[in-house]
């Protein structure tokens, strides 16, 4: 299991039978959402204040590729295929102007 530490800047992977912190991810501005891929390779971690979302190896809980940017990631879904990763974002889109 994956924990997004907001304040720290940090993500926990945590041992769900041990209760035990197995690593510390650092370097985030603000994560806050995560999502995992169907197989279990790969965490995606929405890092808010950093307008970015990271993709986590969880083999090796290490930053794998670069950031994908997106304004104000909040929470994430990974489809069942694995193929595609849906981001809602905190940031309000104006209406469009109507004719």
């Amino acid at each position: 299991m994956y924990v997004a530490n907001d304040n720290a800047g940090t993500v926990s992977a945590i041992s769900v039978p041990g209760n035990s912190t197995l690593a510390t991810i650092s370097g985030f501005s603000s994560p806050i959402g995560i999502a995992a891929t169907p197989n279990g390779q790969y965490v995606y971690v929405g890092n808010q204040s950093g307008n970015t979302v990271v993709k986590v190896a969880t083999a090796t809980n290490t930053v794998v590729g670069s950031p994908i940017s997106v304004p104000d990631p909040t929470s994430m879904a990974v489809s069942p295929n694995g193929q595609y990763l849906y981001v809602t974002t905190g940031t309000t889109v104006p209406p469009a102007a109507s004719t």
